[in-house]
């Protein structure tokens, strides 16, 4: 049904541009007809096509009442490329309803002569003009293009045409700045740049502190805050950009605050240090919808070259574009239409559309007998955003167990509009990397209708990092997403907490991953648990969210002090705390103190954690991978590890207290390390955990769970810990 509809649309679009119009130049051989937006056809580019006589050379533009227009030859190399028009005159036509044909049209006519000379177009620039409430400047590129999407579609914006990107026409109302405090003038300039030859060229501007972004081909190329290469007198450039010998389109837009100057765009060669000069030589960026071209001796055999088929579409935050085409089917078969790619490759069908890369649009190709008609693959005018598409991640651990592998789950969320082929034609490609950001691993899998794309993957002992491409032909529609892979080598690293997301100095997730548990590596290259040889003091960390991070009016009473006296041994005891007042992912409290524990450098580490997690619903089993990451972290960093079993305490459920008990004893037993077993010997003295959190005062209003360790509880911890350390720090 939509096919066919694409193709009623086609031709439709072939009569109402076609030969009933009468040749005005009845001298002419050929004879394009194009139609136009009313809105934006005051100034026009019109491709010529290619395989046509070269000697055709001079063109003159009548509207369809045979008023002239202005019309000015652009060659290339000797040879005719385009016409730009001024379409200002050009006639309106009443729209089709069942079509919604565009509503002006006219005519342009080749003829074969000497090639006079032209003067360029008056105000081949096209400028844009809206007014916006802003109550903070955007800073940066992403930022400006950020908030151009979020503008509503419907918001007024008056369009006129100027001389200069950087300059405004002579309307009075365009010429006065904005009043109101937050009232700031959105200006969007529109023109193409038409390059002889291929070059580096760095664009700028003199202002410095006014908000402006130049768009090359829709990829930002130069802003405010990127010209840091300095101009003379005042403004600078930014970093040279590779352009080829043709037509680029340009976008300068600024962002004007009450009383700011307009800022002019320029221009200079690579190397040169000059002040640099406006862009030139400039043609229209507006192209026609539709384009037939007819020959004087076969006018009732026009060969069409539509415009109207393609629909160019670019995701959000990037500036990929891909072009989505309605393949024109002529049921005749008597000119057949084919599309290639910028390098020539033929383009397939597919469902009766075509998918071209993102930044291309395609060769159009008609035949029609021994005569072969084309369109080059040119890039058009692309708006900066038209739609959105987002992608996360979910379900990623946080701890990664030994020989586990890494899985979670990449949604995309596309927008409605977004074509089903795009969707399915996309891929997400997983890139592992080392330190140096060299690939060690790829693998692609297909995207979903769903958008949801589950991945498993075995990360290589050398990746560092992870990264997400969602790709189409190959090519980044989205940004990448990294994730950064901890190792118990890089433990030290500063970490952060964002939005309940542990991350790391770039802002990026991290997923911590154990190494393999090699018994006999970890036994055999364990730190020993010992007094110094010197006699100076051990030097002792906790990592403890029992007691700790707690405190309380009613109790006093220091951990460090008090394993620092009960202690036989000269001791010097730091203490870190593994626990915080945020609802933290359940990993995250003990991984981030475990970075301050390795910066301290101490002798020995005692890892009491575990509590907060178990309260609030974390399983042993769960646990125990963070367990052995803490352990390894440890061993690496040459610190002695000692692990804890932790006691009961209220809100904790009897069974698990037991089941974590057992599985921490018996990690301590596999690989050779000190354990202090506080549940067995409060299962032993009889200690009642209740009794622990009882206040001075009375006041049992408050549930136990919540409350402090008093100092009751927080001596017997010390004292059971410090007389364990006495039995193993024997000589």
């Amino acid at each position: 049904m939509l096919r066919n509809l694409a193709i009623l649309l086609f031709f439709v679009a072939a009569m109402a541009i076609g030969a009933e119009v009468p040749w005005k130049e009845a001298e002419a051989p050929v004879r394009l007809r194009a139609s136009a937006d009313p809105r934006t056809r005051l100034r026009m580019y019109l491709p010529v096509p290619q395989g046509l006589d070269p000697s055709l050379n001079t063109v003159s533009a009548f509207t369809d009442k045979e008023e002239s227009m202005t019309a000015v030859p652009v060659f290339r190399e000797g040879r005719l490329i385009g016409v730009a028009v001024d379409a200002t005159k050009a006639e309106h036509i009443a729209p089709q309803r069942a079509t919604n044909l565009p509503a002006t049209s006219f005519s342009v006519y080749l003829k074969a002569g000497a090639a006079a000379e032209t003067t360029p177009l008056p105000a081949p620039v096209l400028v844009a003009k809206r007014s916006a409430t802003l109550t903070a400047r955007p800073f940066s590129s992403d930022e400006i293009l950020r908030y151009l999407a979020q503008l509503p579609a419907k918001e007024k914006m008056e369009w006129a045409p100027c001389t200069a990107i950087g300059g405004l026409p002579d309307i009075k109302n365009w010429l006065t700045p904005p009043k109101k405090r937050f009232t700031v003038a959105i200006l969007q300039w529109e023109a193409k740049l038409n390059l002889e030859q291929d070059g580096q060229w760095a664009f700028g501007s003199e202002e410095t502190n006014v908000t402006w972004l130049l768009l090359v081909d829709g990829t930002p190329a130069a802003s405010w805050r990127e010209a840091t290469r300095p101009r003379p007198e005042s403004g600078g450039f930014a970093a040279p950009v590779a352009l080829s010998a043709g037509l680029h389109t340009l976008q300068f837009i600024t962002v004007l605050r009450p009383e700011e100057p307009i800022p002019q765009c320029l221009m200079r060669p690579a190397g040169d240090e000059g002040p640099g000069q406006p862009p030139t030589p400039l043609l229209p960026s507006r192209v026609p919808f539709s384009l037939t071209a007819t020959f004087r001796d076969s006018p009732d055999k026009p060969i069409v070259l539509s415009r109207m088929a393609i629909h160019p579409i670019q995701i959000r935050e990037t500036n990929a574009t891909i072009a989505c085409i309605r393949v024109p089917q002529d049921t005749s078969e008597t000119h057949p239409t084919t599309f290639r790619a910028p390098d020539g490759t033929p383009l397939a069908a597919a469902n009766g559309r075509i998918l071209c890369p993102p930044g291309f649009l395609p060769a159009i190709e008609v035949h029609q007998g021994d005569t072969i008609l084309s369109l080059p693959a040119d890039l058009y005018w692309q708006e900066p955003i038209l739609v959105r598409a987002r992608a996360s991640l979910s379900g990623l651990p946080m701890v990664l167990p030994p020989d586990a592998p890494l899985s979670a789950i990449c949604s995309i969320q596309w927008p409605e509009r977004l074509s089903p082929l795009i969707r399915e034609a996309c891929i997400c490609r997983l890139d592992e990397l080392d330190g140096e950001g060299a690939t060690v691993a790829s693998q692609s899998l297909p995207t979903t209708r769903t958008g949801e794309i589950p991945f498993a993957l075995s990360p290589s002992e050398k990746t560092q990092r992870l990264r997400i491409h969602i790709q189409f032909s190959e090519k980044d529609i989205l940004p990448p997403m990294d994730i950064r892979l901890i190792r118990p080598e890089q433990a030290n690293l500063p970490l952060f907490l964002r939005s309940k997301q542990l991350v790391d100095a770039e802002g990026l997730p991290v997923v911590f991953i154990c190494n393999k548990l090699n018994i006999n590596d970890l036994q055999k290259n364990r730190p020993v648990l010992a007094r110094p040889a010197n006699g100076d003091a051990l030097r002792l960390a906790v990592l403890d969210d029992v007691i700790t991070p707690f405190h309380s009016v009613s109790a006093d009473a220091s951990l460090k002090a008090l394993l620092e006296q009960e202690t036989a041994a000269p001791l010097e005891v730091s203490c870190h705390p593994a626990a915080s007042t945020l609802e933290t992912p359940l990993e995250a409290e003990a991984l981030m103190g475990l970075s301050a524990l390795l910066a301290a450098q101490p002798d020995a580490a005692l890892l009491c954690v575990g509590l907060r997690p178990f309260q609030r619903g974390m399983s042993p089993e769960q646990w125990t991978p963070v367990l052995v990451f803490l352990l390894q972290s440890c061993h690496t960093a040459g610190i002695a590890p000692v692990l804890v079993t932790l006691p009961k305490v209220p809100g904790y459920p009897a069974e698990n207290a037991y089941r974590a008990a057992r599985l921490t004893k018996e990690l301590a037993v596999a690989v050779g390390l000190p354990v202090i077993d506080l549940y067995s010997q409060q299962m032993i003295q009889g200690e009642a955990p209740t009794e622990w959190f009882k206040l001075p005062s009375g006041d049992d209003s408050r549930p136990l769970r919540s409350r402090a360790m008093n100092n009751s509880a927080r001596t017997w911890w010390a004292a059971t810990c410090a007389h364990a350390l006495d039995t193993f720090l024997k000589p």
